[in-house]
């Protein structure tokens, strides 16, 4: 599922923190249980139709928290994400060390530690690298480095297949009765919920290595711009 193929951006640049830290800690695997046990009538339907159930309750719900353990290249990758609206935080950790990205409006923010800056930053140029250290780089959402990263999360994103789809087995997550669309391409699966609204609540992957839990739909997140104090204009910086 597209869930995969959307975290790549993130994946890649937790990539550059290998050489420091400790690996992360694995991921919380619980869900909170429906609130309206009602049968919803997707686990009839086409698994293409499943999958345009689903994106529209998660439309609907305008927020959720995407948490858990990612591999891509060899890679694992911890993720912790809130979405509300267009808006999102959360963060990326390998190895110990955190990217921490914040998308509010067409704004993003990302905070690193010093390997991640030192491996960007053009050699000949310490004051820019100085400059980054400890503070949140902001640049909007057409900056080519951190354009792929603003979309990465959106229902959109989340939900397209990159082959065709075929239902898939059922299970319960966290309580709620859900079926799983699978991906024919690479053989993830997502699993929407048969009770309730037909949110997704959980992407597999086939191998087992990767799992991500949705949790939280339609709840209030409190998404925030960093203190100005505590950002440094990328492209300010960039042409300075």
């Amino acid at each position: 599922m597209r869930a995969r193929l959307a975290l790549v951006p993130l994946v890649a640049a937790a990539a550059l923190l290998s050489g420091c830290g400790t690996s992360p800690g694995t991921a919380t695997t619980s869900t909170a249980t429906a609130s309206t046990p009602t049968n919803n009538g997707v686990a009839a339907l086409s698994a293409d139709e499943i999958l345009t159930k689903a994106k529209a309750a998660l439309i609907a719900a305008k927020s959720f928290h995407v948490k858990g353990n990612l591999s891509e290249g060899g890679q694992a990758v911890a993720v912790d994400f809130k979405v509300s609206g267009s808006d999102l935080s959360g963060t990326a950790q390998m190895n110990g060390g955190n990217i921490e990205i914040i998308k509010v409006g067409d704004d993003l923010y990302v905070k690193a530690p010093d390997e991640f800056w030192s491996a960007l930053t053009p050699s000949g140029k310490p004051a820019q690298f100085a400059a980054l250290k400890g503070k949140y780089a902001k640049a909007d959402t057409t900056f080519a480095a951190f354009a792929t990263i603003s979309g990465a999360f959106t229902p959109d994103a989340l939900l397209k297949p990159e082959g065709t789809t075929s239902k898939g087995a059922t299970k319960t997550v966290g309580g709620i009765p859900a079926i799983g669309v699978v991906d024919t391409k690479d053989r993830s699966v997502v699993y929407i919920a048969t009770q309730g609204e037909p949110v997704p609540l959980a992407f597999d992957s086939a191998d087992g290595k990767s799992e991500a839990l949705v949790t939280e739909h339609g709840q209030a997140m409190d998404i925030k711009a960093p203190a100005a104090t505590d950002v440094v204009d990328v492209k300010s910086l960039m042409n300075g």
